[in-house]
Parts: structure tokens; sequence; C-alpha cells
């Protein structure tokens, strides 16, 4: 239910109080249940995140500008999008309602670029800190038949279903997933358990199901996988690294390989959504900074791991440039733009021992060739 502009008396419109960003302030939402049909009613409040009372953390997919729903925040009219809406609506008279929310469409100014800079350089500490996440697959009513057959006969062939989710495409559920204490997922009003999700992606065929859900729920189960298991996603591999380590430890170079295809609206997102799973880098989350420049600087990392870790063979070439070209774009690749010289420069000087000038070009052509960007 949305709020009638025609209301004799129509509320204000919600504006942010902004934060301390001196200090790791948060905002947390507090969502009313109700047994009417009424507006949804949220109080929003700001907490220091050491002293901030017990709360899950939203994710979900942001979806489509439109259609937008109002809700009312603080007594005052909020505008929201349609998936977010299904959200509120969907758990607001759940059991499962009894803590504060983070939901970063709400809790962040996102019209601040300042505040969002600060509020995403928090985000994993916050997914660390919630009690748990909430992992919102949406309301389809597929899905969620799919979701309710599973919880009433436990096949796993309705399952599967909820692989191809357009939520496990996004790339900002990928830090929220790995780095939360607990997951719970919820299509529509039904609780579909981690544990045998988890269990699926790590015996499911990648053919049958999409890499983007499968990569995230066997990372989920056994920890991140060490950059020697990443491109073949071969399961005896995936079983040998859980038992070397269940540390979610992933370098820069690693963490673009494995997640390259998972998407998102804002272009630099494509590397600060991954930055909380990175275990070291230089590279903050800036949105006054354009993506070109941030792109030059993630690369420019890249090569300088792989040199420090002395790793600089054919194989971690090629692995150099399809993130350059993922990074960069098929367009930014062809003769005329900077960033293919850029890369071959780059290869020549750290490569030079194992990479002669033609073998460079023939591996930035086949990227370009294969149109992975």
């Amino acid at each position: 239910m949305s709020y009638s502009s025609k209301h004799p008396n129509p509320p204000l419109t919600f504006t942010h109080t902004p934060l301390d960003d001196s200090e790791q302030e948060i905002r947390l939402l507090k969502l009313h249940s109700s047994t009417s049909e009424s507006l949804i009613h949220c109080d929003l409040e700001a907490y220091h995140i050491e002293n901030a009372p017990p709360f899950m953390g939203l994710s979900y997919m942001w979806g489509p500008a439109t259609p937008t729903h109002t809700i009312m925040l603080n007594h005052k009219l909020c505008i929201v999008r349609e998936n977010l809406f299904n959200f509120l609506l969907h758990f607001r008279n759940d059991a499962a309602n009894t803590k504060y929310l983070w939901i970063d469409y709400i809790c962040i100014n996102q019209s601040s670029t300042q505040e969002r800079n600060h509020q995403v350089r928090l985000m994993s500490q916050i997914y660390r800190t919630c009690a748990f996440v909430v992992a919102w697959l949406g309301a389809d009513e597929y899905e969620v038949m799919a979701a309710e057959h599973y919880a009433t006969t436990g096949r796993t062939e309705y399952l599967q279903l909820l692989f191809f989710n357009l939520y496990f495409e996004r790339i900002w559920i990928i830090q929220e997933i790995l780095l939360a204490r607990e997951v719970r997922l919820l299509c529509g009003r039904v609780w579909v358990p981690e544990a045998p999700m988890c269990d699926l992606a790590a015996t499911t065929s990648l053919h049958c199901v999409p890499k983007a859900a499968a990569y995230l729920l066997r990372d989920r189960r056994f920890g991140s996988s060490p950059s020697s298991a990443l491109e073949e996603g071969d399961g005896a591999k995936l079983v040998a690294a859980s038992q070397r380590r269940k540390v979610r430890n992933f370098s820069l170079a690693s963490c673009m390989l494995r997640y390259n295809s998972n998407r998102c609206t804002d272009q630099r997102d494509t590397i600060y959504g991954l930055l909380g799973l990175v275990s070291s880098t230089n590279i903050v989350a800036d949105y006054s900074k354009e993506y070109g420049d941030v792109a030059y600087e993630v690369m420019l990392e890249i090569a300088e791991e792989f040199e420090r870790e002395r790793t600089l063979n054919l194989s971690t070439a090629r692995m150099f440039v399809f993130i350059a070209h993922k990074v960069f774009g098929k367009r930014s690749m062809i003769d005329a733009y900077p960033s293919r010289a850029w890369v071959a420069s780059i290869l020549q000087q750290a490569w030079k021992e194992v990479l002669t000038p033609e073998l460079i070009e023939v591996m930035i052509q086949e990227q370009i060739n294969n149109g992975v960007a």
C-alpha cells in the first residue's frame, strides 16, 4: 500500500540527519509489525557500531528504479524500490523480526558521496558484526512455490531452481554472504536453510547451475579457495582447499578472477563491492573518483601483487590480461585506447623474463576475440 498525495495533511518527506564520519557510526532500522493493511512503519536511529543493539543485515537485489512504493520512516514519507518494499511487507510480521535491520538503501544517505564512502568502508565490519544476514530472494510466485515444495518434500530439484535467482548475480551479495556469521535465506514467506543450498552447490555440476551462485555457495561452505582452484571449479580441488584452510582470505587478483561475472549498476562497485573480502589492499571506496582512475589503480596493485609473490609466469600473465580486459572493457583494449598500451607496458616490465612483445599481443588479442568483457 502506498501513501496517497491527496491526504489532507500529508507528512513531510524523510531526510537523513548526517552521521559523524569521524566515528564508526551507522544507522539501524526498526521495522514495526502490523496486523492491518496499513502503511509500513519504520524507525531509523544512529549508533556507534561497537555500541549498536543486536541487528540483522539485509542482503538483497535493489532491482529496477521503478515502480516505487511509499513507507513511513520516522513518521515521514520515504520512497523505496519494489523489491525492498516487498521484503518489508513480507518480513514485518515474521517471527524473525525481533532485531534492528541494516539496509543499505535506507541506512545510507545515497545522495551523499561523502557518506557513501564512509559507510561502504564500514560494510565488511557491518556484515561481520550482525547477528545474521537475511538473504532476500524476492517473492516471485514460481520460486516461492519451489521453496514451499522443497520445505514439504526435501527434494533438491526444487532447491536447485533457486540457484537461477538473479539475486546471486549481484556483486555486493558476495561479501554480505561470505562475511556473515549466519545466513538465512527468505523467499516470499518461506525460509530456506543455508546448509542444503551450500551442500547442493558443492555436489552439483557447474554445467547445471549458474556459476555465480555455485561459486558463492561453495565458498560459503568451504571458505575461499586459493587461486590454483579458481578457474576450473573442480570439485576435488575445492574439497582439498576446504581441508587446507577455512579462512576466507582473498587476494585482490583471486577475488577479481573468481567473481568477474557478478553485476552492479555503478561500474566502480565491480571493485568496491569486493574489497571487504580482500586481505590486504591500498584501494579504498571513493565515489568521487572516475571509474577509469580506479581501474588503473586496481591493475597496478594486481601487477605488484603478482610480482611481490614471485608468480610472474605465463599463467599469471594470462590472468592479468583477463582481469585487465574485464576491468577496462573490450572497447578500451583496442589500439586507439591507452589502456591497451598500458597493459602491454606493465607486462613487458614485470613479466619480461617469460613474455615477448609478440606473445603479449597474442594474449591481448585473444581476450578481445573472446569478448569476455
